[in-house]
């Protein structure tokens, strides 16, 4: 079966395989924001609008902050002609995502698995934290996706610092792709925490 890999700018993947197509945290406006006027813009535009994307059949989401969670673009998925994508999310964000309107959702915790004609999405851990607002840190979970098929398997890493859990994550592969997230890393006695830099992007392709 046809497999590609289109990189749509910062943690945005578009991904067929095994027959399915699906997105990894579509962002698609131009600001990471609450509001559409204020906020940290977008440097280049996305290479495809969601308009002219293939109709997606499911999208994970690695967690709720704003560079990640874009409401605006889940919204205008869920109404892709044909029907909205399955939306998976980190436990703990479904009720905000129908909330919103984005109604069909499944979320699921560490090491779950949702297989959804015929691939398998699993949710796995990541170093890192959540938040959308001052008074909900840490209230919805966080975490990377692995993606298989019979004949291939993807990991999506989504935000995270290094640690050791990515020896636990290998146990699922070897992985054919993955997309490591290299974040703001600098200075990184404090971004540490919460992205890796280049050299540890390597060590994580490594351990996986």
């Amino acid at each position: 079966q046809h497999t590609s890999f289109t990189w749509l700018g910062h943690a945005t993947c578009l991904i067929q395989m095994g027959g399915q197509t699906f997105l990894t945290d579509p962002h698609f406006s131009e600001r990471a924001s609450p509001v559409s006027f204020l906020g940290p813009k977008r440097l280049f535009a996305p290479p495809l609008a969601i308009e002219e994307l293939p109709h997606i059949d499911v999208v994970v989401l690695s967690h709720s902050h704003y560079d990640h969670l874009d409401l605006p673009s889940l919204r205008a998925l869920a109404r892709q002609p044909g029907g909205s994508p399955l939306f998976l999310v980190p436990l703990e964000l479904k009720a905000w995502m129908q909330k919103e309107g984005v109604t069909r959702t499944e979320e699921l915790d560490w090491w779950q698995t949702q297989t959804h004609q015929g691939l398998r999405y699993t949710l796995v851990p990541a170093y890192h934290w959540s938040t959308r607002v001052l008074w909900d840190r840490n209230q919805t979970l966080w975490g990377g996706w692995v993606v298989q098929s019979d004949h291939f398997k993807f990991y999506f890493s989504g935000d995270t610092g290094y640690s050791d859990l990515f020896s636990d994550i290998a146990r699922l592969g070897p992985f054919d792709l993955s997309a490591i997230a290299i974040g703001a890393y600098e200075p990184r006695g404090f971004m540490k925490r919460h992205h890796i830099n280049p050299e540890e992007a390597v060590r994580i392709h490594h351990d996986i």
